[in-house]
Formats: C-alpha cells, sequence, structure tokens
C-alpha cells in the first residue's frame, strides 16, 4: 500500500519496525495534492504505476 512519507518513517522505525517493510518508490514523483470529491478512490493502475492488472476475478481468487 502506497503511503506518505511521514507514514513510511513512522511505520518502519521504532514499535512498528517488526512489523512493516518499507520499500521505495521505483520512480520518485513530486507530491501532488488529492483533487477528488471525499470518498473518491484512486485507480489501482495509478498507484501501482500502470502495472496492475485486473485478471484476478477470471482466476476466482477475489
Amino acid at each position: 500500500m502506497a503511503v506518505c512519507e511521514r507514514n513510511c518513517k513512522l511505520l518502519t522505525s521504532g514499535a512498528y519496525a517488526d512489523y512493516f517493510i518499507g520499500i521505495a518508490p521505483v520512480q520518485e514523483q513530486t507530491p501532488q495534492n488529492w483533487r477528488h470529491a471525499p470518498g473518491a478512490l484512486r485507480p489501482a493502475a495509478e498507484t501501482k504505476g500502470a502495472a496492475h492488472k485486473a485478471d484476478c476475478a477470471s482466476s476466482g481468487c477475489c
């Protein structure tokens, strides 16, 4: 799950360090404000760097 830099530091250090593994982004991007209506969801392709394939429904895993 993508999280902000602040949350990544919180989750990968101190009391939570044994429970989370931080993975650096493949490509650094300039942060942008979330400009959508409350409750709006980002497309999986956007949050996964356009590498997401929504084919799990065909295999019956979802």
